[in-house]
């Protein structure tokens, strides 16, 4: 990206660039069991929303809605792919009953299999087709791409920050924004409900992807440390929320109640230890250098 751009060039290449992330998984998601296609097809709906919520384009909303359908359609595959391919095997194994482990992971792989068929029925339907084309318009087609003047009209400049050009000083704004709302909110995680905890989960990935789509205005190198432990509090916060699909999905293959209980347990630690290293890392981000101002 390039400072010189207009909002309106820089949106269409962040649009373009999620759309070709997308386009280079949909063959692999629909043909192959490998479960990281269907991950890379999600982050790259979430960069889309992510586009659409940061510039807020005239047809945003409509498009947003079908984003969510979509996304929607392929969480319960990444769910059971993650419980199957790591969580599971990890808990089976230290629960320590071979003949058991062997019965619950047979059951959870049937389930697993549904949830991707179902996924992809999903993209391959005509419905994933003309949301695919809705972001083809809006990149190609001359007019389509346009913005809510009070969208841009509400850009003012980051405290602070000097800047010039229209665009460099629209992402300081954007992602100063994010940045505050992440290290006032997302403390005392433990603290939290779990909608609590999710909602700063979500304020992570909306700034991190800010940070993506803006940082190299700023040059990369001065934005690579704050990039790094804001991907650590992803990360931390990912798994948080893993444990808790986890003990969901766990429960609904109606395992026996000691299985349960010792599951809870070991999701219960494992979370009290990602949620204080997240609670650290968020408080470590307000001492890292602000790269956009």
């Amino acid at each position: 990206m390039k400072r010189k751009w207009s909002l309106r060039h820089a949106n269409k290449a962040i649009i373009a660039a999620c759309l070709d992330h997308f386009e280079r998984n949909l063959a692999g998601a629909l043909a192959s069991e490998d479960p990281e296609y269907i991950h890379q097809l999600r982050l790259a709906l979430r960069r889309l929303r992510s586009a659409l919520r940061i510039f807020r384009p005239a047809k945003g909303d409509t498009i947003a809605a079908e984003l969510i359908w979509l996304d929607a359609a392929l969480g319960d595959t990444r769910d059971w792919d993650v419980l199957i391919s790591k969580t599971l095997p990890r808990l089976l194994g230290l629960y320590g009953d071979a003949g058991f482990a062997n019965q619950l992971l047979s059951t959870g792989i049937r389930k697993q299999a549904d949830a991707r068929e179902a996924a992809r029925d999903a993209l391959a339907s005509p419905r994933a087709a003309v949301l695919v084309l809705a972001f083809g318009r809006l990149v190609n087609v001359p007019g389509e791409l346009t913005f809510l003047p009070q969208r841009i009209a509400n850009a003012a400049a980051t405290p602070r920050a000097k800047v010039k050009r229209r665009l460099t000083r629209f992402a300081a704004h954007e992602i100063h924004r994010r940045h505050h709302h992440l290290v006032q909110l997302g403390t005392a995680l433990e603290e939290r409900s779990e909608s609590g905890r999710h909602r700063v989960r979500i304020d992570a990935k909306r700034l991190c992807d800010a940070v993506d789509f803006f940082s190299s205005l700023f040059g990369k190198r001065r934005g690579s440390r704050y990039a790094k432990k804001l991907g650590k509090i992803l990360h931390l916060l990912g798994e948080t929320n893993d444990d808790v699909v986890a003990t969901a999905l766990i429960e609904g293959l109606k395992p026996p109640e000691r299985f349960i209980y010792f599951a809870r347990d070991w999701f219960a630690t494992s979370t009290h230890t990602s949620l204080a290293s997240s609670d650290r890392y968020i408080a470590d981000l307000k001492s890292v250098r602000q790269f956009w101002v």
